[in-house]
Formats: structure tokens, sequence, C-alpha cells
């Protein structure tokens, strides 16, 4: 996908090697969050050329996070509680 996309929008195909790569593993880990944790049917990826950089967002739909935590940890009982 990120292929897709970095040649799709010329604000990314416009960054130099070292910028464009930490764009390219910030984009993917997000995107990879989406898709696997927020439950959501769709994701939208929007990207635009800032004064002096390149700013992202990933959408998505999802239940969000502490939702998502609070339903894993109820359909996997596995943590233990602690005392002091």
């Amino acid at each position: 996908m990120w292929n897709e996309i970095a040649t799709q929008h010329k604000a990314i195909a416009g960054l130099p090697a070292a910028p464009r790569s930490i764009v390219h593993y910030a984009f993917t880990e997000m995107l990879n969050n989406a898709i696997e944790h927020s439950s959501s049917k769709d994701v939208e990826v929007r990207f635009d050329r800032i004064p002096g950089g390149l700013a992202f967002e990933v959408i998505d739909e999802g239940v969000g996070v502490f939702a998502h935590l609070r339903k894993s940890s109820v359909s996997h009982p596995t943590s233990r509680r602690l005392r002091s």
C-alpha cells in the first residue's frame, strides 16, 4: 500500500530519502494499528504538504484504544492483579 500512496501523492514523492523513510515507518505503524485494532470497516488516509514538512492522518471509525483494551482483557483474562 505504501508504494501506491507514495507514488500518487506529490507531498511524499518530493521528500528527501531520510524524512521519507521516517514518514513511511510512522504511516505504516499507524495504518496497521487502525486495521488490526480499530474494528472499523473503513480507514481514510490524508497527506498534506505543510510549511517545513508533511502532515498525514489515518482516520478510522473504530472503537478506540481503551475500549479495545477493555474488551480484550475481558475476552482474554490472562492478567493478574498484583498487590504491593
